[in-house]
């Protein structure tokens, strides 16, 4: 899966057509969401990894991650992702709208974080 996929999912959420030819400036200002995306997302794909025994994921440098690139986490991050950078598109033009989707990204991230399932360990007496 591409970065392609998250914008794609991002301006379908935004009620745009990813293949419309007047998106240009979202175009442009994907790759650095996507890079603050996946930053803000590394902590919770390092636990969805680990508990379904993926390996672990290595973050790309640099502030922009290409549009062709792959996406670097797990696909259960996808919809949290793309709910981070439609809220960064749109922050200029309607900050209440971003607001809504900044919320509904923490809710995709909480649940995700959720859904993993608990471990059982003995209890250490530390005393």
């Amino acid at each position: 899966m591409t970065n392609q996929r998250v914008l794609d999912h991002a301006l379908r959420l935004m009620g745009e057509d990813p293949a419309a030819g007047d998106i240009g400036d979202y175009l442009d200002r994907a790759p650095a969401l996507l890079c603050d995306a996946c930053r803000a997302l590394a902590a919770a794909d390092r636990l969805c990894r680990g508990a379904a025994g993926m390996e672990e994921q290595v973050l790309p440098g640099g502030d922009a991650y290409g549009l062709e690139e792959d996406f670097p986490l797990c696909d259960a991050m996808l919809p949290a992702a793309a709910l981070h950078v439609a809220s960064g598109l749109v922050f200029d033009e309607n900050p209440a709208l971003s607001e809504r989707f900044y919320g509904r990204f923490c809710e995709a991230v909480t649940a995700c974080i959720g859904s993993i399932p608990a471990t059982v360990e003995p209890i250490a007496n530390k005393y």
